[in-house]
Protein backbone atom coordinates (compact mmCIF):
# COMPACT_ATOMS: atom_id res chain seq x y z
CA UNK A 1 0.00 0.00 0.00
CA UNK A 2 2.77 2.47 0.83
CA UNK A 3 4.35 2.14 -2.61
CA UNK A 4 0.98 2.98 -4.20
CA UNK A 5 0.69 6.06 -2.02
CA UNK A 6 4.21 7.22 -2.86
CA UNK A 7 3.37 6.74 -6.51
CA UNK A 8 0.28 8.92 -6.04
CA UNK A 9 2.47 11.65 -4.54
CA UNK A 10 1.53 11.20 -0.88
CA UNK A 11 4.04 11.45 1.94
CA UNK A 12 3.45 8.84 4.63
CA UNK A 13 4.58 9.33 8.22
CA UNK A 14 4.20 6.58 10.80
CA UNK A 15 2.58 7.68 14.07
CA UNK A 16 4.25 5.96 17.00
CA UNK A 17 3.98 5.71 20.75
CA UNK A 18 5.90 3.67 23.30
CA UNK A 19 4.20 0.47 22.08
CA UNK A 20 4.95 0.87 18.38
CA UNK A 21 3.16 2.18 15.30
CA UNK A 22 -0.37 3.37 16.08
CA UNK A 23 -1.30 4.93 12.74
CA UNK A 24 -0.18 6.91 9.72
CA UNK A 25 -0.39 10.49 8.53
CA UNK A 26 -0.73 10.94 4.77
CA UNK A 27 -0.16 14.31 3.13
CA UNK A 28 -0.06 15.68 -0.40
CA UNK A 29 0.15 19.45 -0.78
CA UNK A 30 -2.58 20.84 1.45
CA UNK A 31 -4.43 17.50 1.62
CA UNK A 32 -4.18 15.48 4.83
CA UNK A 33 -5.52 12.11 5.92
CA UNK A 34 -4.95 10.12 9.10
CA UNK A 35 -5.52 6.47 9.88
CA UNK A 36 -5.08 5.06 13.36
CA UNK A 37 -5.83 2.19 15.67
CA UNK A 38 -9.22 2.93 17.25
CA UNK A 39 -7.92 1.67 20.62
CA UNK A 40 -5.59 4.68 20.80
CA UNK A 41 -7.05 7.79 22.40
CA UNK A 42 -7.97 10.65 20.10
CA UNK A 43 -5.91 12.93 22.34
CA UNK A 44 -2.79 10.94 21.48
CA UNK A 45 -3.58 11.15 17.76
CA UNK A 46 -4.32 14.90 17.97
CA UNK A 47 -0.89 15.49 19.47
CA UNK A 48 0.67 13.67 16.52
CA UNK A 49 -1.18 15.58 13.82
CA UNK A 50 -1.30 19.02 15.47
CA UNK A 51 2.13 20.10 14.24
CA UNK A 52 1.67 18.76 10.71
CA UNK A 53 -1.75 20.33 10.33
CA UNK A 54 -0.55 23.66 11.73
CA UNK A 55 2.44 23.75 9.35
CA UNK A 56 0.21 22.85 6.42
CA UNK A 57 -2.26 25.64 7.20
CA UNK A 58 0.62 28.09 7.67
CA UNK A 59 2.06 27.14 4.27
CA UNK A 60 -1.14 26.82 2.18
CA UNK A 61 -3.64 28.93 4.14
CA UNK A 62 -5.88 25.91 4.74
CA UNK A 63 -5.94 22.12 4.71
CA UNK A 64 -8.42 19.75 3.09
CA UNK A 65 -9.48 16.18 3.69
CA UNK A 66 -12.33 13.85 2.87
CA UNK A 67 -14.17 11.33 5.02
CA UNK A 68 -16.54 8.59 3.91
CA UNK A 69 -20.13 9.71 4.54
CA UNK A 70 -20.89 6.68 6.72
CA UNK A 71 -17.80 7.24 8.91
CA UNK A 72 -19.54 9.25 11.64
CA UNK A 73 -16.64 8.91 14.10
CA UNK A 74 -14.21 10.20 11.48
CA UNK A 75 -16.44 13.16 10.67
CA UNK A 76 -16.79 14.12 14.34
CA UNK A 77 -13.03 13.76 14.83
CA UNK A 78 -12.28 16.08 11.89
CA UNK A 79 -14.85 18.60 13.11
CA UNK A 80 -13.20 18.66 16.55
CA UNK A 81 -9.88 19.38 14.83
CA UNK A 82 -11.44 22.39 13.09
CA UNK A 83 -12.54 20.99 9.72
CA UNK A 84 -15.88 22.09 8.27
CA UNK A 85 -17.91 20.35 5.58
CA UNK A 86 -17.63 21.94 2.14
CA UNK A 87 -19.36 19.40 -0.10
CA UNK A 88 -19.86 15.79 -1.03
CA UNK A 89 -18.33 13.74 -3.83
CA UNK A 90 -18.53 10.00 -4.58
CA UNK A 91 -19.87 9.12 -1.11
CA UNK A 92 -17.25 11.18 0.73
CA UNK A 93 -17.70 14.42 2.64
CA UNK A 94 -15.18 17.07 1.54
CA UNK A 95 -13.81 19.16 4.42
CA UNK A 96 -11.63 22.24 4.90
CA UNK A 97 -9.70 23.57 7.91
CA UNK A 98 -8.54 27.18 8.13
CA UNK A 99 -7.38 26.92 11.74
CA UNK A 100 -6.62 23.85 13.83
CA UNK A 101 -8.47 23.86 17.16
CA UNK A 102 -5.49 22.15 18.81
CA UNK A 103 -2.60 24.19 17.38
Amino acid sequence: MCSQLRHAGYSVVALKNEYGIIGALLTKGNEIHVAFDEKVSHGTIRRHIRDSLGKMIEKYGHAVTSVRKQNEKGLRFCERLGFVKTGEKNGAIQMRCDRCNYA
